[in-house]
């Protein structure tokens, strides 16, 4: 029985540390109208939630409007892609990217979103 239980610990793989709650390595606000940039930079897998907020006030925009995000490539403000529109007050949840970038992009220079990711401690 202890032979089986040891090789079973042997073939299991190595759990994974706790999760931790980050905020995204990109940015939350767009710097230059119609230019996509990353919510969420390369690197590690991680989940994560990106949400447009309800309102122009909250966007920091004159005018609520929808963003679009891409989460394998760069996001394009275009139907039809592989980039989602988020309307106001939509969100996206993203399951484990696999270490790819999540990009995002509106119309407004200044637009804000929301958002958090969560990795794994490797």
């Amino acid at each position: 029985m202890q032979r089986t239980l040891l090789i079973l610990a042997l073939l299991l793989p190595a759990l994974p540390a706790a999760a931790t709650v980050t905020a995204p390595t990109g940015s939350l606000t767009l710097a230059v109208a119609g230019v996509a940039q990353n919510f969420q930079n390369a690197g590690n897998s991680v989940f994560c939630v990106i949400k447009n907020p309800a309102s122009a006030t909250e966007q920091g925009i004159t005018t609520a409007e929808a963003v679009w995000v891409n989460l394998t490539g760069t996001a394009v403000a275009a139907a039809g892609g592989a980039s989602i529109s988020l309307e106001p007050d939509e969100a996206q949840t993203v399951g484990w990217t696999g270490g790819a970038a999540i990009s995002w992009v509106a119309a407004t220079a200044g637009h804000k979103i929301e958002g958090y990711c969560e990795g794994i401690n490797q």
